[in-house]
């Protein structure tokens, strides 16, 4: 008897420490769990998406695509041909840049859905499995934790974006909506994220040189009735949004050299730049008088000759009364 309560009493006292140190671990892991999975993430995810360099995590992410290419989730370098291509289609359907950004998360929801059947795990969590691989054992803790909290956040925010969409897709016609199907099919890589910012920028430059071959004719028809260049666009007596590029800045009318000129500035709206912020200029080939370019005269083999060589009728009187004086006249423009 006393030895069975002895062996009772050794089993209490070792269910009591496994249950105790149960109850440790579990606190420890609950404790830990709770301050992981609030741990500001964001500034390791951004870092470890913005390292560089980047191709080897480029290059995991693409081999988690299975099949044929293009992956669109994780697309190589966009062709900028394809860029600009989806763009004129679009502009050439009357979608504009508005339109197109507002139609992200549509466009990124098809991509997702094309891709479904050929990755083994969502985007979510192929890029936290991408972005740990190379991280301490510490930061993958804090992104393993906070998967599930960013997920919820990014699909909230994605939510709002859709919900946008949908409306947005709603309100256009079933032409529209079969152009912009249309451009989709043909150009898809052109709308990832990534190559959904050249194809706006490419519809910000269309829109900017459509724009301006249509100011065009109304600067020649302006300058036929009141035979000058007008000194501002906006003598031409047009509304402002005609008088704007893509990105929505005032369009300039300069004089260089001695031609008239309608320069959009580019996306960043000051003078000079590269690249996205590169200056789009349209020379308007006309010869008109202005207050600051007298007009020139044109001889009848269509000659441009100097100002200095016009004569007045009374000049021209005067000067054949004294063949000396018209000598003396045409030498002195020479």
């Amino acid at each position: 008897m006393g030895a069975g309560r002895g062996l009772k009493g050794a089993m209490r006292k070792r269910f009591l420490i496994v249950a105790t140190l149960f109850v440790v671990f579990a606190v420890c892991f609950a404790v830990l769990y709770y301050f992981l999975s609030r741990a500001d993430a964001t500034d390791l995810v951004a870092g470890a998406v913005n390292s560089a360099p980047s191709d080897d995590a480029d290059k995991q992410l693409r081999a988690l695509h299975q099949g044929a290419p293009p992956c669109l989730r994780y697309p190589q370098a966009v062709d900028a041909r394809e860029s600009e291509a989806a763009a004129a289609m679009l502009l050439d359907a009357d979608v504009d840049r508005t339109t197109t950004a507002a139609l992200v998360a549509h466009y990124l929801d098809w991509n997702d859905a094309s891709e479904r059947e050929r990755h083994r795990l969502d985007k979510t969590d192929e890029t936290f499995e991408t972005l740990a691989r190379p991280r301490g054992i510490v930061d993958r803790a804090i992104l393993y934790f906070a998967r599930r909290r960013l997920r919820k956040e990014e699909e909230a925010s994605m939510e709002t974006h859709r919900a946008r969409a949908r409306d947005t897709w709603a309100s256009l016609s079933s032409e529209k909506q079969r152009a912009i199907r249309a451009a989709y099919n043909s150009h898809p890589t052109a709308f990832t994220l990534t190559g959904l910012l050249k194809v706006m920028h490419a519809m910000s430059v269309n829109s900017t040189r459509r724009q301006m071959e249509r100011l065009a004719p109304k600067i020649a028809d302006y300058a036929r009735t009141h035979g000058d260049l007008p000194r501002s666009l906006d003598r031409l007596g047009l509304p402002p949004q005609e008088l704007r590029d893509g990105w929505d800045n005032d369009l300039r009318w300069e004089n260089s050299d001695g031609s008239w000129q309608i320069i959009s500035y580019g996306a960043d709206g000051a003078p000079g730049g590269t690249g996205d912020d590169a200056d789009i200029v349209h020379t308007i080939p006309i010869a008109a008088r202005t207050a600051d370019a007298p007009a020139t005269p044109e001889s009848p083999c269509g000659l441009r000759l100097p100002a200095a060589t016009t004569i007045k009728r009374a000049e021209l009187d005067t000067a054949f009364a004294n063949p000396d004086t018209l000598q003396h006249r045409f030498s002195q423009s020479a």
